[in-house]
């Protein structure tokens, strides 16, 4: 089944901070990188569309955090490569040296709803979670 056309955000920095969602936004295709800063994505607040929506996030220096939207509905797949760090992706902590995460929601994809997260970190932190609630 083709899926139509759907518009691609792109951030892309040398420095600088990337902090993307807020209030009722319908979220796209996303891909941020930056060289030295941190990334923060928040999807708890985003209408998700039917299908599979790709996150794309590299950065070499810097902190990367998504939060994830507490819904069922919502399967998740997550490829992550950490040289120096550590990462918490899903229910998953691990840290130290060159460190590859792949977890995926069980029968992902019979969902209507997916997000496949690719997440590429040199020297930082990862963190890929449900928000607390507050």
């Amino acid at each position: 089944m083709d899926r139509p056309h759907r518009t691609r955000l792109q951030r892309s920095s040398l420095f600088g901070d990337h902090h993307i969602g807020g209030e009722n936004w319908v979220l796209e295709p996303i891909h941020v990188s930056t060289l030295v800063g941190d990334i923060v994505i928040d999807l708890t607040t985003a209408d998700i569309p039917a299908g599979e929506t790709r996150i794309n996030i590299s950065t070499l220096i810097g902190d990367v955090v998504v939060w994830l939207p507490d819904d069922p509905s919502v399967d998740v797949s997550v490829v992550s490569s950490l040289f120096f760090g550590s990462a918490q992706v899903l229910e998953r902590s691990e840290s130290g040296l060159l460190k590859t995460l792949e977890i995926r929601s069980p029968d992902y994809g019979s969902g209507a709803i997916q997000l496949r997260i690719h997440v590429s970190v040199l020297i930082g932190d990862l963190e890929i979670r449900h928000k607390p609630r507050t």
